[in-house]
């Protein structure tokens, strides 16, 4: 039972680091806008 929680409580650390990157590549502004003007620019 001690490991499950343990193990639960070690996924939970994982999970919030991916959402608290995403959130930083989504909502990071030099980022995400940086990306879309090279999305651009190489389109055209």
């Amino acid at each position: 039972m001690i490991s499950e929680l343990g193990a639960l409580d070690k996924v939970g650390e994982k999970v919030e680091k991916l959402r608290n990157f995403l959130i930083d590549i989504l909502f990071g502004p030099n980022l995400w806008h940086q990306y879309v003007y090279t999305l651009i620019v190489k389109m055209q």
